[in-house]
């Protein structure tokens, strides 16, 4: 995770130094859309957090209930009845799961139009900085400078997710070693 997300930085400063070389006024646009991206990412992190600690919990009484079924499943063959019992209660434990679930994939979406609504807004920039320069810039550097500009969407995107996905794996080393040092030291 650690590599991924410092990976993803790189690849950002890179995209905004590519469209900074050549127009070097563009700088002042994208940091501010960097900003904003950074606020909406850590935004979306602290609900993702608890997001996944839902999905956690209400993922573990299905596969619970899977693995009480597998012990007692000749019960549940031999006995009237049981199926549709089984049936219901395996749905009683989904719904709280399937929540969660649509939960996880509106928080993406939230936080993907959001990114792409701030990189559109730093591809427009651009783009007017380029025609505003037209009499300067040759046509492959406005060329170049717009699909660097287009590729930094993709990047503050994996950066935000990279950046959520190290967070969620941090909290999890830090809950691990105070529970192992509360259950050793006290």
């Amino acid at each position: 995770m650690v590599s991924a997300s410092l990976d993803t930085l790189v690849r950002l400063f890179f995209q905004l130094g590519a469209v900074s070389s050549i127009l070097p006024i563009f700088m002042l646009p994208a940091l501010g859309t960097v900003t904003i991206g950074i606020v909406f990412g850590e935004m979306y992190t602290r609900t993702a957090v608890t997001v996944r600690r839902l999905l956690s919990s209400s993922r573990s009484p299905v596969f619970s209930h899977f693995g009480d079924t597998m012990n007692g499943l000749a019960v549940i063959r031999a006995s009237k009845g049981m199926p549709g019992i089984f049936c219901h209660q395996l749905a009683d434990k989904i719904r709280p799961y399937a929540r969660a679930e649509e939960a996880t994939y509106n928080l993406n979406r939230w936080v993907a139009i959001r990114i792409d609504f701030i990189t559109a807004l730093v591809l427009m920039s651009a783009g007017i900085i380029a025609i505003w320069k037209a009499d300067v810039l040759k046509a492959g550097q406005v060329g170049f400078s717009l699909s660097s500009a287009t590729r930094l969407s993709f990047v503050i995107l994996n950066l935000v997710r990279n950046m959520n996905d190290l967070e969620v794996e941090m909290q999890s080393v830090s809950c691990y070693f105070s529970y192992f040092y509360l259950s050793h030291v006290i």
